[in-house]
C-alpha cells in the first residue's frame, strides 16, 4: 500500500515551500515515482465515466500500485511572503478568500467520495485529501458567526452531513456573486476529524506551514 503521510514527510525534507499549487503537485507526484517506480502516476487523469458523461472531470494525481488506484486531491493556499529555500526566492501570493478554499477543500471530499462508490472507469481503491498552506487563519479556531461556519477546518473539527453557507446569523451574509459556481450545499457520506500536521518552518512569521490529509 502507499504511505502518502510518509511521501509528504520525505517531500518536506527537500521542498519547504512551494511557487505554486502546480509546483507542489508535481513535486509530490515525483515524489511517489521515486518511492514507487513501479506505480503508474498521472497528472491530472481525466475520472468522467465514458458510459455516462462527456464532461471532463480530473483529480491531481492517480495512481495505480499493486492493482490499486489512488486519487489525491490537492490544495494549496498562500498568504503573501516572499521566501528564500534553499537559494531560491518564492514570491507567494495574497489569495485570502479563505471561505472559498474551505468550500473547496471539502468539495474534493465530495468527489473523491463519489469516485471511491462508482463502479465505472472512475473508480478508485483508496482517495486523499490533502491542504497545505502557510494561513494560519485556516487552522485557528473560532465561534464567531459566519456565512462560510460549517465549512470550518479547525482542529478537531469534524466534518459530516450536509454542509451549507449560513445567511442566518446577523453580519454573516454571503453575496450571490462572492460564491458563484459555488452555491450548492456539499453532503458527504462519512465523517472526518480535521488534523493540522507541522510540514515545514523557514522561521518566518509567515513562513510555518502546516497539513491537513483526509483519507477517504
Amino acid at each position: 500500500m502507499i504511505d502518502i503521510n510518509n511521501l509528504i514527510r520525505c517531500l518536506s525534507e527537500r521542498r519547504k515551500v512551494f511557487q505554486s499549487e502546480a509546483d507542489f503537485q508535481h513535486e509530490l507526484a515525483w515524489e511517489a515515482h521515486k518511492t514507487y517506480p513501479q506505480a503508474k502516476i498521472r497528472l491530472e487523469r481525466n475520472m468522467a465515466d465514458k458510459s455516462t458523461s462527456s464532461k471532463k472531470e480530473v483529480v491531481d494525481i492517480w495512481m495505480e500500485y499493486n492493482r490499486k488506484v489512488y486519487a489525491i486531491e490537492l490544495k494549496y493556499k498562500t498568504s503573501g511572503a516572499t521566501l528564500i529555500d534553499n537559494g531560491e526566492r518564492f514570491k507567494l501570493l495574497d489569495q485570502s478568500a479563505r471561505d472559498l478554499g474551505k468550500y473547496d477543500f471539502i468539495k474534493d471530499i465530495v468527489r473523491l467520495e463519489g469516485w471511491k462508490k462508482s463502479g465505472g472507469d472512475s473508480h478508485i481503491d483508496y482517495g486523499y485529501a490533502i491542504f497545505l498552506t502557510n494561513d494560519a487563519g485556516y487552522w485557528k479556531s473560532s465561534s464567531r458567526p459566519a456565512a462560510d461556519a460549517s465549512f470550518r477546518i479547525y482542529e478537531d473539527k469534524e466534518l459530516k452531513g450536509k454542509l451549507g453557507w449560513s445567511n442566518k446569523s446577523s453580519g454573516s451574509k454571503v453575496s450571490d456573486g462572492t460564491i458563484k459556481g459555488r452555491e450548492n450545499d456539499l453532503q458527504l457520506s462519512g465523517s472526518y476529524t480535521i488534523h493540522w500536521n507541522n510540514y515545514s518552518d523557514l522561521n518566518n512569521k509567515k513562513a510555518s506551514f502546516k497539513y491537513i490529509l483526509v483519507r477517504i
